[in-house]
Order: structure tokens, then sequence, then C-alpha cells
């Protein structure tokens, strides 16, 4: 903080000389300096403008004496004021170290506060944190400084949930320079968590994966069983069967050797055999011969189409 004085100069001799000036400070930390100042005729008089600069730490409410000192061609002359000193409140916040913060679990945020400037500082220190992430001061809430002086503050932060979170810090009733202030928190993972998420995860896609082998099982199952409903019936023909008045009778369970479509016994020898659908019949000296038949009993095929075949 500094200020201009204004010094009036009168000439009350009766020659003219050129004065030389010198600021009167309260000490070494404050610093002056004034405007060169020509000659002053006889009579006459000039203004003299100094600057005057007070440290920081000069108290507000402080009433110092500045004062100026003339020398014209030897003989000195001073002139002085009583200066209050104007408030000029100021304050530095700084993150010192933050502790690694991780959901779920409290950590520390560790700042400093320093007073810049020249009063006392007296105030309340308010919080303010995002929803899900609750936020206090460790120790007190009160910032107490006196001039230039440093205080240390702990926020305590609680997440609920890993990312950026902001922290805002303000003086409950005042608006003083540089009393606001924000930090950024960057909240990880806690593994902890994750893991039984990841867990679940891989149940879920086990079981899922369960689910769809069981279903392919099944599908292969009734895929097998429709193509065994729907394969075609064998070429071979059925047991032979014997006609008696236009009633078909059931063939005998067991046939040794080739038996004949006509009367349903064993042929031994040579036979004719229907190349359509496989059926034997005897040779001519049989009623039932092949001779003695337009087409075939199983298939309905031409005899003249009959083959034939050496007994083995």
């Amino acid at each position: 903080p500094g200020f201009i004085g204004h010094w009036l100069i009168f000439n009350d001799g009766s020659s003219d000389w050129t004065p030389s000036l010198s600021m009167d400070l309260p000490d070494s930390t404050w610093e002056g300096i004034c405007d060169p100042v020509g000659i002053v005729s006889a009579g006459g008089s000039v203004e003299a403008n100094c600057i005057v600069i007070a440290p920081n730490f000069a108290m507000a409410g402080w009433q110092p004496e500045i004062g100026l000192t003339i020398n014209a061609d030897g003989i000195e002359r001073s002139a002085s004021a009583y200066i209050a000193v104007d408030a000029n409140p100021s304050v530095v916040w700084s993150t010192l170290s933050m502790d690694e913060s991780m959901e779920g679990q409290s950590s520390l945020i560790h700042l400093e506060i320093v007073n810049t400037g020249n009063t006392v500082i007296q105030e309340r220190l308010l919080i303010d944190s995002p929803k899900g992430c609750s936020a206090e001061v460790d120790s007190t809430d009160m910032i107490d400084l006196a001039i230039g002086e440093s205080q240390s503050i702990r926020i305590r932060i609680s997440p609920n949930s890993p990312g950026d979170v902001t922290i805002g810090l303000e003086f409950e009733a005042s608006s003083i320079p540089g009393s606001t202030h924000s930090t950024s928190v960057d909240v990880l993972v806690d593994p902890s968590r994750s893991s039984g998420s990841g867990t679940g995860t891989t149940l879920a896609v086990a079981g899922l994966l369960i689910f769809i082998v069981a279903g392919l099982v099944v599908a292969g199952l009734l895929i097998v069983r429709l193509r065994e409903s729907n394969k075609p019936q064998s070429m071979s023909p059925p047991s032979p069967v014997a006609f008696t008045d236009g009633t078909v009778a059931n063939a005998p369970k067991s046939v040794p050797g080739v038996v004949c479509w006509g009367c349903n016994k064993p042929i031994e020898g040579t036979r004719r055999a229907c190349p359509s659908c496989g059926a034997r019949y005897h040779e001519s000296g049989y009623v039932c011969s092949a001779s003695s038949l337009a087409v075939c009993r199983n298939c309905q095929a031409d005899v003249s189409t009959f083959v034939e075949e050496v007994g083995s």
C-alpha cells in the first residue's frame, strides 16, 4: 500500500534557491521518493510531490509520522504529518499435500492459508462438497491469523464413488480477497469392490454360456430324432408273406436261408430274383415259380426283368 504526499514550499528570502528534498519515514521498511523541484524564486512557492510506500505488514489504522526535510543553501526546514494506514485485508491459500483418495474411504487434504494483508483475520471456514462426498475440517474451523501469519488446515473427505471431486472453501461472514479456494481430488476405484463386481459378472457370463451349451445339446438331440424319424425305409423287401384266399398271413419270425416270395419256403439251388426290390422266387417246376407270375408280388415289377441267381 502507498500514497502520494503533497507539500507546498515557500521562499521567504530575497534570493532564489533550488531546494533538495529528503523523506523522513518511520523505519527502513518504508520507501519514499520525491519528484525533482526546480528554482524557487524570492517570494515565490513550488509544490513538492512525493510517493510513500508502506510495507505490507503495516497494520491498518496505524498513524505513523511522515515528514519532508528541505535543504536550501544550507538551511533546513522540516514539515511532517500523521497519515493513517488504510485496511487492506487479503489471504492466500495453497495445497500442501493430498492423501490418496479411494471410494468408500476417508482421506485428508492438507492446506495452508497465509495472511498477506495488514489486518488481523478472524473468520469461520465453510466447506462445500458435491453430492456423494462428505467433507469436514479435521480440526478447528476457525481461522485466526495475525499479519503475516500462516495456519494449516486439514480437510477430511469421504467419497462414495470414483472420479474427480472438487472441494470448495470460503469464509462465513466476509469476502476478503483470496478467501475463496477450491481444490480437486482424483478419487480412485476400490479394487475390492471392483473385484467383487468382476466376480459377479464372470458368474453371470458363465451361467449364460452353460445355458447356451445346454440349449445346443437339446437342439442337437431333437435334430437327430427328427432325422431318424424321417429316414427312408430300407430297400430290402419285407419278410415274404403267404397269400391264402386273398388274405395276408404274417410271415414267420425266423426263416432260414433265402425264402421264396411265392410260397414262403426256403429256396435251394437256382432261383429267380427281382432286381427292383430283391425278392426271390423258385425256378420253374414249382407252383410258385416266377414263370407262373406276371409281376413281382413285392414291388409289382414285370417278371421279364427277373434275373437268374445261383444259390451258394
